[in-house]
């Protein structure tokens, strides 16, 4: 009987251990299978970077961009010698002109200047980027295989890629708007080879939050901007702008120096026009023997001139500046300082 009892118990012990050990098994198919699945993976949650060439589309459901060129560089243009229809672009480094360290890379240091455009998707204004932002890094260098992290965002943009404004510290677009932008990177590294491939990694945003996109940019690659063609009219109605002080540049070789007595002839009146040192709305300007008058803010003001020698000189409060007098059209006339269009004068 006690033989019988103990075979029982043996019997009762086993079915119980092959109950557990199939509940386990069970258990671990479950848990493996919920690692396991084949539901997609978006960028977004993985932050895959997706790589990209100059010129090609990178997009998310907020956001259309692209870039347009980006090179290594020690000093890049700062727009204060006339060429800001180059700003934050490569120039050749001229060690008496070029210190300003936000253009000019120290030792151990290389700049990037680069060129982005980006179109906004959404419904609503859409701050891509800000100066110092805590989350990620709008902008990241990769060279050599090491990534190089930038807080700045872009400073100057554009609606047409040739005429250039701040764009402060921010980089925002209202819905639907497209616009350039260029700005300039540092990284604490001397690039061996300025003409080497830019790798550059842009965080983008998304409804869901921000996807990494890559940019590979060969020299040869980089996409050209050259000056636009321009008509007349435009030109004198966007004087102030780049492409209007480009226009005048280009033409200047065109148009009949005035002589002394012709320009104390045909200047004395009222005209229309623009000063570069003014606002950039049309002003009335009048000139009589030894003045020249205009309203600053509705305000009537009078400044001294004289005319000698070919030219005309304006003694402002500031300082004097002396111009050369050109007649572009026989109601049309371009005051000229050191090369540089000054003003614009038409009746």
């Amino acid at each position: 009987m006690k033989k019988v009892f103990i075979l029982i118990l043996i019997v009762t012990l086993v079915f119980s251990l092959y109950s557990c050990t199939n509940k386990s098994s069970e258990d671990i198919e479950e848990i493996s299978s919920v690692y396991s699945s084949d539901s997609e993976v978006t960028d977004s949650e993985t932050n895959v970077v997706q790589e990209f060439v100059p010129g090609e589309i990178a997009a998310t459901d907020l956001i259309e961009f692209t870039v347009n060129k980006a090179e290594y560089s020690i000093a890049l243009h700062s727009g204060t010698a006339g060429d800001f229809e180059q700003v934050c672009l490569p120039k050749q480094y001229d060690p008496s002109k070029d210190n300003d360290p936000l253009y000019v890379a120290g030792k151990g240091h290389t700049k990037v200047g680069y060129q982005i455009f980006a179109k906004n998707l959404d419904r609503v204004s859409l701050e891509v980027a800000k100066t110092n932002q805590n989350n990620a890094p709008f902008i990241t260098v990769e060279y050599n295989g090491v990534q190089y992290e930038s807080k700045e965002v872009p400073w100057y943009k554009s609606k047409d890629g040739y005429d250039w404004n701040s764009s402060w510290d921010t980089m925002i677009l209202d819905a639907q708007e497209e616009l350039f932008f260029r700005g300039v990177i540092d990284i604490p590294i001397e690039v061996s080879d300025l003409s080497s491939d830019v790798i550059i990694i842009f965080n983008l945003p998304s409804s869901d939050g921000h996807i990494n996109v890559k940019y590979h940019i060969k020299k040869e690659d980089n996409i050209r901007f050259d000056n636009k063609d321009i008509s007349f009219e435009e030109a004198l109605l966007h004087f102030n702008s780049d492409k209007g002080q480009r226009f005048f540049i280009k033409h200047l070789s065109e148009y009949q120096i005035m002589e002394t007595s012709e320009i104390k002839t045909e200047i004395m009146g009222t005209w229309s026009g623009y000063f570069r040192i003014l606002n950039d709305s049309i002003n009335t300007f009048s000139f009589d023997k030894n003045q020249f008058h205009y309203k600053y803010k509705t305000t009537p003001t009078d400044i001294n001139i004289k005319v000698s020698d070919d030219s005309i000189t304006f003694l402002w409060s500031h300082g004097s500046e002396t111009c050369l007098v050109y007649k572009v059209t026989d109601n049309t006339i371009l005051l000229v300082s050191d090369g540089t269009p000054y003003a614009i004068l038409y009746k």
